[in-house]
């Protein structure tokens, strides 16, 4: 953010309990996470800032409670979603953004328990993750080295 506006002030929170929360499926409105959301954040919203980035995968899950400590002239900015679009920017002006109509398929490998991954999955894209593979960490890096060579 420097790069850009070399004035900018910039001032990082760590929020640890925001990512269990999402992960053990407490909603925005769940009053444990309107309690976390407020006591990491009231800090923050005193100092009155413009633009406040969810620099996380987790905290847009979050986004609604978030909101509604920061108030409506704060700019909430999805980290996840900014890199989406820079992706797509990227792929477009390198022409390799698929043409095709029909949606992609969703083909996950996991080393923890697939059903858990399937129900945050699930609540992170907003439609059902079936694909799921447990394989161990083992499989995985063996994987990984094949692919290297």
């Amino acid at each position: 953010m420097k790069r850009f506006q070399s004035d900018a002030r910039v001032i990082q929170k760590p929020c640890p309990l925001f990512v269990p929360l999402a992960e053990e499926g407490r909603r925005w409105d769940d009053p444990i996470t309107r309690a976390v959301v407020r006591d990491y954040l009231d800090p923050l919203v005193r100092l009155n800032p413009r633009v406040l980035v969810l620099g996380c995968t987790h905290y847009p899950l979050l986004r609604e409670a978030i909101a509604e400590v920061t108030g409506p002239d704060v700019i909430l900015l999805d980290s996840g979603e900014q890199t989406a679009k820079s992706v797509v920017q990227q792929l477009k002006a390198s022409n390799a953004l698929s043409s095709r109509e029909e949606t992609g398929r969703l083909t996950c490998y996991v080393s923890d328990n697939p059903q858990r991954f399937r129900e945050l999955g699930q609540r992170f894209l907003d439609h059902p993750v079936v694909d799921v593979t447990w394989i161990s960490p083992e499989q995985f890096f063996a994987h990984d080295a094949k692919a290297h060579v």
